[in-house]
């Protein structure tokens, strides 16, 4: 009887898991849930009298942005990393910078055109006469 062990094929993916199929940050994550639950049961079942059924929705709507921490993943980026950059790409104004230039000077790009202007002129084939 052989003894098969999964090995991934890409090390960078691999992830140790600790307690019931988990990693560590998972874990984590799904243990602060599990005390902002229970705070939340606490302050709104049992301070503010408000009924069970709205509490538990409350509950299940701050969970999914703590959960998401541990196990969501698109694209290679981490649920930190995405939120991050969905919020520069969508709220950051674009800046485009643009050179300054004096009247009367060149810009450098400019410039760089009309160097290679001449060089093309100055590498022309006379056609076998000489100047």
């Amino acid at each position: 009887m052989a003894v098969e062990v999964k090995v991934p094929k890409d090390i960078k993916e691999y992830k140790e898991k600790v307690i019931a199929g988990m990693t560590l940050k998972q874990l984590l994550c799904l243990s602060v849930a599990a005390g902002v639950n229970i705070v939340i049961s606490l302050i709104f079942i049992a301070w503010l009298k408000i009924p069970m059924e709205i509490t538990s929705w409350l509950m299940i709507l701050s969970s999914i942005p703590i959960v998401s921490f541990g196990w969501f993943k698109r694209n290679g980026l981490t649920f930190e990393v995405y939120i991050k950059q969905f919020f520069k790409y969508h709220f950051s104004p674009g800046v485009r910078q643009k050179q300054e230039t004096k009247m009367g000077e060149k810009s450098k790009k400019e410039e760089k055109e009309q160097t290679e202007e001449t060089n093309i002129e100055a590498n022309k084939d006379l056609g076998g006469q000489e100047t």
